[in-house]
Protein backbone atom coordinates (compact mmCIF):
# COMPACT_ATOMS: atom_id res chain seq x y z
CA UNK A 1 0.00 0.00 0.00
CA UNK A 2 3.17 2.73 0.93
CA UNK A 3 4.42 1.63 -2.56
CA UNK A 4 0.93 2.33 -4.69
CA UNK A 5 1.12 5.54 -2.49
CA UNK A 6 4.41 6.47 -3.78
CA UNK A 7 3.93 5.86 -7.29
CA UNK A 8 0.49 7.70 -7.16
CA UNK A 9 2.37 10.97 -5.56
CA UNK A 10 5.40 10.67 -7.87
CA UNK A 11 3.16 10.22 -10.94
CA UNK A 12 0.91 13.44 -9.66
CA UNK A 13 4.35 15.25 -9.17
CA UNK A 14 5.37 14.40 -12.75
CA UNK A 15 1.38 15.83 -14.50
CA UNK A 16 1.89 19.03 -12.14
CA UNK A 17 5.15 19.15 -13.59
CA UNK A 18 4.04 18.83 -17.34
CA UNK A 19 1.28 21.20 -16.97
CA UNK A 20 3.77 23.71 -15.30
CA UNK A 21 5.91 22.97 -18.48
CA UNK A 22 3.20 23.54 -20.74
CA UNK A 23 1.94 26.94 -18.88
CA UNK A 24 5.75 28.11 -18.95
CA UNK A 25 5.88 27.50 -22.86
CA UNK A 26 2.91 29.14 -23.79
CA UNK A 27 3.99 32.47 -21.43
CA UNK A 28 7.42 32.57 -23.09
CA UNK A 29 5.64 32.84 -26.81
CA UNK A 30 4.26 36.04 -26.09
CA UNK A 31 7.25 37.93 -24.66
CA UNK A 32 8.86 39.76 -27.66
CA UNK A 33 12.15 41.47 -25.87
CA UNK A 34 14.83 39.04 -25.16
CA UNK A 35 15.77 40.36 -21.59
CA UNK A 36 12.39 40.54 -20.65
CA UNK A 37 12.49 36.42 -22.16
CA UNK A 38 15.75 35.49 -20.47
CA UNK A 39 14.41 37.02 -16.79
CA UNK A 40 11.09 34.73 -17.17
CA UNK A 41 13.33 31.83 -18.23
CA UNK A 42 15.86 32.35 -15.18
CA UNK A 43 12.58 32.91 -12.53
CA UNK A 44 10.94 29.58 -13.79
CA UNK A 45 13.67 26.97 -13.44
CA UNK A 46 14.94 28.91 -9.88
CA UNK A 47 11.54 28.59 -8.80
CA UNK A 48 11.45 24.51 -10.13
CA UNK A 49 15.03 23.91 -8.99
CA UNK A 50 14.17 25.40 -5.76
CA UNK A 51 17.65 23.63 -4.49
CA UNK A 52 19.63 25.94 -6.04
CA UNK A 53 21.61 28.97 -4.59
CA UNK A 54 21.96 30.64 -7.97
CA UNK A 55 20.69 30.21 -11.62
CA UNK A 56 22.61 32.11 -14.71
CA UNK A 57 21.61 32.41 -17.96
CA UNK A 58 23.91 32.97 -20.79
CA UNK A 59 24.20 33.62 -24.38
CA UNK A 60 26.94 32.70 -26.55
CA UNK A 61 28.35 36.05 -28.54
CA UNK A 62 28.75 34.07 -32.16
CA UNK A 63 31.59 36.44 -33.32
CA UNK A 64 34.26 35.92 -30.25
CA UNK A 65 32.84 32.58 -29.74
CA UNK A 66 32.26 33.35 -25.95
CA UNK A 67 29.43 34.03 -23.23
CA UNK A 68 27.70 36.67 -21.80
CA UNK A 69 25.61 36.98 -19.06
CA UNK A 70 21.82 37.90 -19.97
CA UNK A 71 20.03 37.34 -16.33
CA UNK A 72 20.78 35.63 -12.97
CA UNK A 73 18.95 34.31 -9.67
CA UNK A 74 20.43 34.23 -6.37
CA UNK A 75 19.39 33.37 -3.25
CA UNK A 76 21.71 35.64 -1.45
CA UNK A 77 22.60 39.17 -1.77
CA UNK A 78 25.51 40.57 -4.54
CA UNK A 79 25.62 40.23 -8.28
CA UNK A 80 26.97 36.71 -10.23
CA UNK A 81 30.73 37.51 -10.78
CA UNK A 82 31.55 35.30 -13.65
CA UNK A 83 30.20 37.62 -16.35
CA UNK A 84 31.46 35.96 -19.32
CA UNK A 85 30.82 31.98 -17.86
CA UNK A 86 32.49 29.99 -15.55
CA UNK A 87 35.23 27.16 -16.86
CA UNK A 88 31.70 24.76 -16.41
CA UNK A 89 29.90 27.05 -19.06
CA UNK A 90 32.84 27.07 -20.98
CA UNK A 91 32.58 23.00 -20.95
CA UNK A 92 29.19 23.04 -21.76
CA UNK A 93 28.97 25.47 -25.15
CA UNK A 94 32.29 23.39 -26.45
CA UNK A 95 30.64 20.43 -26.11
CA UNK A 96 26.80 21.14 -26.62
CA UNK A 97 25.67 19.05 -23.53
CA UNK A 98 24.70 18.83 -20.73
CA UNK A 99 26.70 18.80 -17.66
CA UNK A 100 25.98 17.70 -13.92
CA UNK A 101 28.94 17.75 -11.11
CA UNK A 102 27.80 16.06 -7.68
CA UNK A 103 30.87 17.63 -6.31
CA UNK A 104 33.21 19.88 -7.68
CA UNK A 105 36.31 19.08 -5.66
CA UNK A 106 36.15 15.60 -6.53
CA UNK A 107 35.47 15.40 -10.42
CA UNK A 108 37.97 14.30 -12.20
CA UNK A 109 37.63 16.44 -15.26
CA UNK A 110 38.36 19.55 -13.68
CA UNK A 111 40.60 18.18 -11.11
CA UNK A 112 43.41 20.99 -12.10
CA UNK A 113 40.88 23.53 -12.13
CA UNK A 114 38.76 23.34 -8.84
CA UNK A 115 39.77 26.64 -7.40
CA UNK A 116 37.93 28.42 -10.04
CA UNK A 117 35.15 27.03 -8.81
CA UNK A 118 34.54 29.09 -5.92
CA UNK A 119 32.03 28.22 -3.22
CA UNK A 120 30.26 25.79 -5.39
CA UNK A 121 29.81 22.22 -5.17
CA UNK A 122 27.34 21.13 -7.28
CA UNK A 123 26.71 22.39 -10.90
CA UNK A 124 24.00 21.40 -13.13
CA UNK A 125 24.21 22.63 -16.39
CA UNK A 126 22.41 22.58 -19.66
CA UNK A 127 22.71 24.10 -23.47
CA UNK A 128 20.22 26.16 -25.09
CA UNK A 129 20.47 24.22 -28.55
CA UNK A 130 19.01 25.45 -31.90
CA UNK A 131 18.94 23.89 -35.01
CA UNK A 132 22.22 22.32 -33.70
CA UNK A 133 23.36 26.03 -33.03
CA UNK A 134 24.40 26.63 -29.15
CA UNK A 135 22.32 29.96 -28.46
CA UNK A 136 23.33 29.76 -24.65
CA UNK A 137 24.21 28.44 -21.28
CA UNK A 138 22.04 27.63 -18.59
CA UNK A 139 23.53 26.84 -15.22
CA UNK A 140 22.35 26.47 -11.41
CA UNK A 141 24.74 26.18 -9.02
CA UNK A 142 24.83 25.08 -4.75
CA UNK A 143 27.65 25.13 -2.02
CA UNK A 144 26.37 21.97 -0.94
CA UNK A 145 27.62 18.69 -2.63
CA UNK A 146 24.71 16.31 -4.07
CA UNK A 147 22.48 18.96 -4.75
CA UNK A 148 21.42 17.89 -7.83
CA UNK A 149 20.11 14.95 -9.57
CA UNK A 150 19.57 13.15 -13.44
CA UNK A 151 16.30 14.37 -13.15
CA UNK A 152 17.15 18.03 -12.97
CA UNK A 153 19.26 17.50 -15.40
CA UNK A 154 16.72 15.99 -17.60
CA UNK A 155 14.19 19.09 -16.76
CA UNK A 156 16.91 21.83 -17.00
CA UNK A 157 17.35 20.39 -20.21
CA UNK A 158 13.93 20.82 -20.88
CA UNK A 159 13.32 24.71 -19.87
CA UNK A 160 16.49 25.27 -21.92
CA UNK A 161 14.96 23.47 -25.12
CA UNK A 162 12.16 25.52 -24.55
CA UNK A 163 14.08 28.91 -23.77
CA UNK A 164 16.07 28.06 -27.09
CA UNK A 165 13.40 28.36 -29.06
CA UNK A 166 11.44 31.61 -27.95
CA UNK A 167 15.11 33.27 -28.04
CA UNK A 168 15.97 32.15 -31.46
CA UNK A 169 12.61 33.53 -32.27
CA UNK A 170 13.50 36.66 -30.46
CA UNK A 171 16.58 36.74 -32.12
CA UNK A 172 16.05 36.48 -35.71
CA UNK A 173 12.86 39.28 -35.22
CA UNK A 174 15.63 41.41 -34.13
CA UNK A 175 18.08 40.67 -36.90
CA UNK A 176 14.91 41.04 -39.47
CA UNK A 177 14.22 44.51 -38.09
CA UNK A 178 17.89 45.55 -38.41
CA UNK A 179 18.16 44.25 -41.29
CA UNK A 180 15.04 46.33 -42.76
CA UNK A 181 16.99 49.42 -41.62
CA UNK A 182 20.65 48.90 -42.65
CA UNK A 183 22.66 47.49 -45.39
CA UNK A 184 24.03 43.95 -44.26
CA UNK A 185 27.66 44.91 -45.76
CA UNK A 186 28.30 48.39 -45.19
CA UNK A 187 26.06 48.42 -42.00
CA UNK A 188 24.90 51.81 -42.98
CA UNK A 189 21.30 53.29 -43.06
CA UNK A 190 19.36 52.64 -45.60
CA UNK A 191 17.35 55.38 -47.82
CA UNK A 192 13.61 54.29 -46.48
CA UNK A 193 14.98 54.30 -42.87
CA UNK A 194 15.87 57.82 -43.36
CA UNK A 195 12.62 58.74 -45.21
CA UNK A 196 10.84 57.61 -42.55
CA UNK A 197 12.76 59.36 -39.93
CA UNK A 198 12.08 62.43 -41.98
CA UNK A 199 8.09 61.90 -41.98
CA UNK A 200 8.04 61.63 -38.80
CA UNK A 201 10.14 64.59 -37.86
CA UNK A 202 7.97 66.46 -39.92
CA UNK A 203 4.69 65.26 -38.20
CA UNK A 204 5.86 66.26 -34.70
CA UNK A 205 7.03 69.64 -36.37
CA UNK A 206 3.19 70.22 -37.63
CA UNK A 207 1.46 72.21 -35.31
Amino acid sequence: RKKNVHLQKVLDGKIERFFDLQRFSGELKGLPALEEASKKIVQEVHAVLDRAEHCALYLVDEGAQRLSLVSSSKREEGPIKEKEGSLYDQWVMKRSQGLLIGDTHNDFRFAEQTGESGHLRSICASPLVSESRVLGVMRVGSSLPQAFTTDDLRLLDIFSSLGAVTIRNILLYQKMAELAVRDSLTRLFLKRYFQNRLIEAVRQADP
